[in-house]
């Protein structure tokens, strides 16, 4: 329900008494939100009526609530569905926060292979760089002994 003083709010009033043909004319537009209530809490037919215009209220009265009858068309859950919502959302939060613990739980278990993995990486870079080392020293020390010639 949204709240405004549309035209045919205003063409309910007193005031503009002589402007029956613009009701008429704004109860066959298809777009009208019949279901608009003023600032005051009353619908159209609330307002003819108030004004005592009852040209417009007669043709107003065939698709047209009050605001009373609104509030009493609207529908009403019991409070078994009201209980049962609240369980099915307090279900759905927990299943949700069951599966956020085990999400982090995996992505901890991942952080931990990754890091072992790292970790091994790297001793495996420094294995290498030492065999390469030695090597190098290996062939260097026989060259200082071994005199060309």
């Amino acid at each position: 329900m949204k709240t405004q003083n549309s035209l045919l709010v205003k063409s309910s009033t007193n005031y503009l008494n002589n402007f029956v043909w613009i009701v008429q004319a704004l109860v066959k537009d298809k777009q009208m939100k019949w279901d608009a209530i003023n600032k005051s809490g009353e619908t159209v037919l609330d307002v003819a009526e108030t004004a005592r215009n009852s040209e417009i209220a007669v043709i107003l009265k065939d698709g047209v609530l009050t605001a009373k009858n609104m509030k009493l068309a609207l529908p009403t859950r019991s409070a078994k569905e009201l209980k049962q919502t609240v369980s099915d959302i307090k279900h759905d939060v927990h299943n949700q926060l069951e599966h956020t613990f085990q999400t982090q739980k995996r992505v901890k278990n991942i952080a931990k292979r990754l890091n072992k993995m790292h970790t091994e990486g790297l001793n495996n870079a420094i294995n290498s760089t030492t065999v390469i080392v030695v090597l190098i020293a290996t062939v260097t020390f026989a060259a200082i002994f071994n005199l060309p010639g």
